[in-house]
């Protein structure tokens, strides 16, 4: 028992510092009035007001409380014990480790949501934040560093139809998580973890430090969709009939590591390719298409120190096509109109159109289909987890930039979630276990007594510090 106790305690603790979230959310005492009021202040001051939702969170402190409270308990734990002892002294790396990274800078989160007068609502999401702990590798590795134009947001096709950029420092983030493994986990999971690296090695055929080196602090992931075309996606709430999606990967380079691994990869499998041009770059795709549910082709890429890989040769082309022509969705009304008034010298954006929303309500309701098969005679509840669990609208959108501030994180922009809908996530929970019980035991069918019968059927079942 001791042995399985102290495994957990170990992935939690590892997993807390690659997540970047606390242990837990409760806090242990009461925070002096004073510095609540500060923190409040601080964070209230960079939202809106008067909207129909404001949210403050007073984190200060929580890691250290958390820790102190695990360490209170294990007072009561015999020191001799060398399990025991083993898990006091994980602790106390851990303690050492968050500190020494930046997890314990965080100071609050706030949260805004402002009506407009198109149905949409202006978000604003602030995490405070140490300014002496911006520069450090896990909020670089997360987020970045200096704001800027993103140029990779140039490669966009015109009918993309969600989009999340950044500025994440890899190497920073690999940093942190070599941190954690070397400085807090024990010697069963380190060697656990480098038996991971060096199969992630040996996959790679060089060593993923010198592969992350070759990355620059710029990734785009867009998704897009065809206007003619549909394609059948089989999913475990049954067949969904939507536009056949494209998915597009740009990641900025220092030199052509990255493509040479991809090429490598093709090569050790004997994977036919086609060679193209379009415009003066040359683009390179598979002869033939992989058996999947949506067309898959794999093709790419390279361009203005961007390595470009698509699902198809058409969307690697048109990105090329966007970039050399400077036409494709940064050039739409739609785009332009949801990121009006917002900086586009950032550290990253979210976008959602509503066609995507509409095709991720789609997806959605046909689980909670699933979930009530049989429920004719259960009107009221299809009524009440429809509403609970699809919030934003017929078609819900986002547009959203993220900032790295001096004194924390600025995501802000428009969206179709209002606060109603905030509110109603929070209380849809117990909705949400329910949604979970009908999954496993429809509507249509009874749930078992404490004693069910088996059948035979059921058992196969860069520079400078960031500013504001």
């Amino acid at each position: 028992m001791k042995h399985h106790y102290r495994q957990w305690l170990e992935r939690i603790l590892i997993l807390s510092c690659l997540a970047g979230n606390p242990l837990m959310t409760t806090v242990y005492g009461e925070e002096p009035t004073t510095l609540s009021r500060q923190q409040f202040q601080e964070i209230a001051s960079r939202l809106d007001l008067g909207g129909d939702l404001l949210l403050v969170a007073n984190t200060d402190t929580i890691i250290d409380q958390t820790i102190a409270a695990a360490m209170a308990d294990g007072d009561e734990m015999p020191t001799e014990d060398p399990n025991e002892r083993e898990i006091r002294e994980t602790i106390e790396r851990f303690r050492a480790f968050v500190h020494r990274n930046g997890f314990s800078s965080l100071h609050g989160i706030g949260l805004s949501l402002m009506p407009c007068k198109d149905g949409q609502h202006t978000s604003k999401l602030f995490i405070s934040r140490d300014f002496t702990a911006s520069g450090l590798p896990l909020w670089r590795g997360l987020v970045g560093w200096q704001p800027r134009r993103l140029l990779s947001l140039d490669f966009m096709p015109a009918n993309t139809a969600m989009v999340r950029a950044g500025t994440p420092e890899l190497t920073a983030l690999w940093q942190v998580v070599r941190s954690a493994i070397d400085e807090v986990a024990t010697e069963p999971l380190r060697t656990h973890f480098e038996t991971w690296h060096n199969v992630i090695n040996d996959t790679l055929g060089l060593p993923l430090e010198d592969v992350l080196s070759s990355l620059r602090d710029e990734v785009l992931v867009a998704v897009e969709l065809s206007e003619t075309t549909e394609s059948i996606i089989p999913t475990k709430n049954g067949l969904i009939s939507i536009p056949t999606p494209s998915f597009l990967i740009i990641v900025g380079i220092n030199n052509d590591i990255l493509r040479g691994i991809f090429e490598a990869k093709v090569a050790k499998h004997n994977i036919s390719l086609a060679e193209s041009q379009v415009g003066d770059v040359i683009m390179r795709s598979t002869v033939s298409s992989v058996p999947f549910p949506i067309p898959l082709q794999p093709a790419y890429a390279s361009e203005a120190g961007f390595f470009i890989l698509g699902s198809s040769p058409d969307i690697v082309a048109n990105a090329l096509l966007a970039y050399r022509h400077k036409n494709g969705l940064i050039s739409r009304p739609e785009f332009r109109n949801a990121f009006q008034g917002l900086s586009m010298v950032n550290n990253g954006i979210v976008y959602m159109s509503p066609i995507m929303g509409k095709v991720l309500k789609q997806v959605h309701e046909a689980k909670i289909r699933k979930a009530l098969a049989g429920a004719e005679k259960h009107p009221a509840t299809t009524r009440m987890l429809n509403t609970l669990m699809a919030p934003g609208g017929k078609n819900p959108s986002c547009a959203l930039t993220i900032q790295n501030w001096k004194t924390g994180i600025m995501v802000m922009g428009n969206t179709a979630w209002g606060g109603k809908d905030v509110i109603t996530q929070m209380a849809s929970i117990p909705a949400r276990l329910l949604m979970s019980l009908f999954e496993e035991y429809p509507l249509s069918s009874s749930i078992p007594s404490s004693t069910p019968e088996t059948t035979s059927e059921e058992s196969s079942n860069t520079e400078g510090p960031p500013t504001e």
